[in-house]
């Protein structure tokens, strides 16, 4: 039995293989886990992970307008994300492995019900296709447009 474990630094299926070779194991059968269609396949897109901070200023809930709400900021750039996303997928695939793809997978904010948040995290998940550079991607994803961040 082994595991790939991909999301978590994909170290599962080199330690696997390893195991297979020092144990001489003649492997004969394969179970497939990921939306493949039951198929090996030669190549993954990659990933990355951004983390934006947005601040914000606090105020009480009862007077809004004194502060400026973190969490309705982050929700403009949740909406830049998918946009990105929409852009993405309208460029024609070059390789097997299809369009980029990016989404915002967690966002964290707010210490309670009545206080406008001064702080919002927001997480992207970034999958790179072949020839795409990290660093490039990056750089593009923060320089982004987003609709104005000064909210209420």
């Amino acid at each position: 039995m082994g595991t790939i474990s991909e999301e978590f630094g994909g170290n599962g299926a080199l330690a696997f293989a390893d195991y297979a070779r020092q144990n001489q194991l003649n492997i004969s059968q394969l179970i497939v886990a990921e939306p493949t269609l039951c198929g090996p396949i030669y190549a993954h897109k990659g990933v990355m992970g951004l983390s934006f901070r947005v601040h914000g200023r606090a105020a009480h809930s009862s007077t809004p307008e004194q502060g400026q709400n973190a969490i309705t900021a982050a929700a403009r750039i949740a909406l830049a994300i998918e946009h990105e996303h929409q852009r993405l997928q309208a460029i024609p695939a070059t390789t097997a492995l299809g369009p980029a793809v990016v989404s915002t997978t967690m966002i964290e904010g707010g210490v309670g019900h009545n206080v406008i948040p001064d702080s919002c995290l927001i997480s992207v998940n970034r999958r790179l296709t072949a020839f795409e550079e990290v660093d490039a991607t990056a750089d593009h994803l923060e320089a982004s447009p987003v609709p104005p961040a000064r909210c209420r």
